[in-house]
């Protein structure tokens, strides 16, 4: 038999069997590392909320008891209506009215927040049981047409103006 024909490697001579297994597991390691838990998803920054306008309110002049005998509502089966109306330093209230009706006084007390308007002169009564738009300035309280009131004459509410007491 011949022998084979035997070439010098054309591979370096620091490419050995030994070192190829190395390179290999070092490879397998590294992409197996890799495939662990995806990084967290990048979330853009949130965008700055900007602080809610302050709504003008006016000096604590505004808060304390008002009150007047107002006309009835034309619905209402009465001439007149005595109201008092507290306004609170952390913008709550209390409104009592008190009517005739059979000769007895009949009083309904409604309480609540309220809320100032852009111009810090009016107040809007918020309850369930309110919907009130009024006028604040020289210590009285008069009553506007509000928001649903489209269909209402302003003039309905001519002499409807509470004093501070």
């Amino acid at each position: 038999m011949t022998k084979p024909d035997i070439k010098p490697s054309s591979k370096p001579a620091y490419f050995t069997k030994p070192h190829a297994l190395l390179a290999a597991g070092t490879l397998a390691a590294a992409l197996l590392a890799g495939c662990g838990t995806p990084p967290a998803p990048v979330t853009p920054p949130a965008k700055q909320r900007r602080a809610p306008a302050r709504i003008a309110q006016p000096a604590v002049g505004w808060v304390g008891t008002y009150s007047g005998t107002v006309p009835c509502p034309a619905a209402a089966n009465c001439t007149e209506q005595q109201l008092t109306l507290t306004l609170q330093p952390n913008n709550s209230y209390q409104l009592d009215t008190t009517v005739l009706r059979r000769g007895q006084p009949y009083t309904i007390s409604s309480t609540g927040r309220l809320q100032w308007d852009e111009t810090g002169r009016i107040i809007t009564l918020a309850s369930k049981d309110e919907n009130a738009r009024l006028l604040i300035h020289n210590n009285t309280a008069q009553r506007l047409p509000g928001s649903t009131d489209i269909d209402i004459d302003p003039a309905a509410y001519k002499g409807y103006v509470l004093r501070k007491q």
